[in-house]
């Protein structure tokens, strides 16, 4: 028998929440305080994959990914757009100039490529200004399937990379890290929640999913004021 639903139900037991590598550092772990001492009887398992997978029978309550949704048949929530910032260490730049433009991009080998899990092939580059959008051409010597890695190279002067701002905000602050093409930095992400059809949520999977919406709508007000 599932769970009572409503806001009198008592959130407790085992809650599993499936997550790409990347969001789990760096957006869900790290705010998980508030949400663990509303709810003492809770146990929160997160469990980093690349790939969404069979949600149900692994047996998951929620998944949170980037990116159009999969086809799953499963309930997706919008969560928030996060920024795509590109940047490099200030070691790589002074060794091989600031790009001035995104065609700039296109001249060497200056990426360091980030394999796409479900295709094999690097992912594209694009830059976006307003309504325009440029396609760029990249070429690196250095690939790589993780996120973490992706970032790690970065700071380790090794090429220009493509990030999630939310991953690199505290290395533009103590300037690991500089951005380039500032101007062309539109282009957006989405995040969703995915989960079973709201008539079968039970109580913990509720108060997760409204958890992070209160959260992620917290976090884009602060964005939209200019605040860090």
């Amino acid at each position: 028998m599932n769970e009572a639903v409503g806001s009198n139900a008592q959130v407790r037991g085992r809650l599993r929440v499936n997550v790409d590598h990347g969001t789990a550092q760096f957006l869900v772990i790290p705010r998980l305080a508030p949400f663990l001492a509303a709810h003492p009887e809770l146990l929160v398992e997160i469990s980093a994959r690349d790939r969404l997978g069979d949600f149900i029978r692994d047996g998951f309550d929620v998944a949170i990914r980037f990116g159009v949704p999969e086809p799953s048949g499963l309930t997706v929530r919008l969560l928030t757009r996060s920024q795509v910032v590109t940047c490099a260490a200030p070691s790589y730049l002074k060794g091989h100039g600031t790009p001035r433009s995104p065609q700039d991009l296109e001249k060497g080998h200056h990426a360091i490529l980030f394999r796409d899990s479900a295709t094999g092939a690097p992912f594209g580059w694009q830059f976006v200004r307003g309504k325009k959008t440029v396609p760029v051409n990249i070429k690196g010597r250095l690939l790589v399937n993780d996120g973490s890695s992706v970032l790690a190279a970065c700071i380790a002067g090794h090429g220009i990379a493509q990030h999630f701002e939310f991953q690199v905000r505290d290395c533009f602050a103590d300037r690991r890290l500089v951005q380039i093409l500032p101007d062309w930095a539109d282009e957006t992400f989405p995040l969703y929640a995915y989960h079973r059809s709201p008539n079968f949520m039970s109580a913990r999977v509720r108060a997760f999913l409204d958890f992070l919406a209160t959260l992620y709508a917290s976090a884009d007000r602060v964005r939209a004021h200019g605040g860090s």
